[in-house]
């Protein structure tokens, strides 16, 4: 798994210059490189889904490697789920506990990055205890447009890697199980995304009228 997230790194801003179609480095990030992500949680979450994506007919600028719990969701639209995001710019890539942020943007529009947040600190609460070697820290992408922005907003819990200086195999495997055994653990402690968005929108209505009266005060 070492090597993928290394060849990725180097390689991918590199292959953007060309089309994205029939790429080599596109094909790597789907096949073999989302290959080494299920063989390394494979044993212990056999059911899990792995997928990775350099982008639907164009590059995209955060390529990403996740885990779908089946039950919460298969796609990196909507539910939440484990993630490899990778910010090239800054040559980090980021294990991340986050979110399907196409579908909330479909629904939110402008409130997008309040829900984002408010659904990762739901998230965040119902987490086991003992996850301190995880960070709740903001993530920096380094990207622009909306979709990085949604990815940083949509952030729960994680950990960041240089990608010219990644620990040892062993320890990227031992991230990687425990944070997938934390999404597992939590998911049915959260619940479905409807009830998670239902209950962003509840806090989001309870919290905005205090706000707005201590503006005025």
């Amino acid at each position: 798994m070492k090597a993928e997230l290394e060849r990725i790194g180097r390689d991918y801003v590199e292959a953007m210059k060309e089309p994205v179609s029939g790429h080599p480095i596109a094909r790597f990030v789907r096949a073999q490189a989302a290959d080494a992500v299920k063989a390394a949680i494979g044993a212990t979450f056999p059911h899990f889904l792995v997928i990775g994506s350099p982008g639907k007919g164009q590059w995209t600028i955060v390529p990403w490697i996740a885990v779908f719990d089946p039950a919460v969701t298969e796609s990196a639209m909507r539910g939440f789920y484990v993630v490899y995001l990778f910010g090239l710019a800054s040559k980090t890539v980021y294990l991340s506990l986050n979110q399907g942020t196409t579908a909330v943007r479909q629904e939110f529009k402008k409130n997008t990055t309040q829900i984002l947040r408010d659904r990762a600190h739901l998230m965040r609460a119902h987490l086991a205890d003992g996850i301190s070697r995880f960070s709740a820290a903001p993530i920096e992408l380094d990207a622009d447009g909306i979709l990085a922005s949604d990815y940083e907003a949509g952030h729960a819990i994680g950990i960041a890697y240089d990608l010219e200086n990644l620990p040892d195999e062993s320890v990227l495997r031992g991230d990687l199980i425990d944070l997938v055994k934390q999404y597992g653990d939590s998911s049915t402690k959260v619940g479905s995304t409807r009830r998670l968005t239902k209950r962003s929108s509840r806090r989001k209505r309870v919290s905005g009228p205090k706000q707005r009266r201590s503006k005025s005060l």
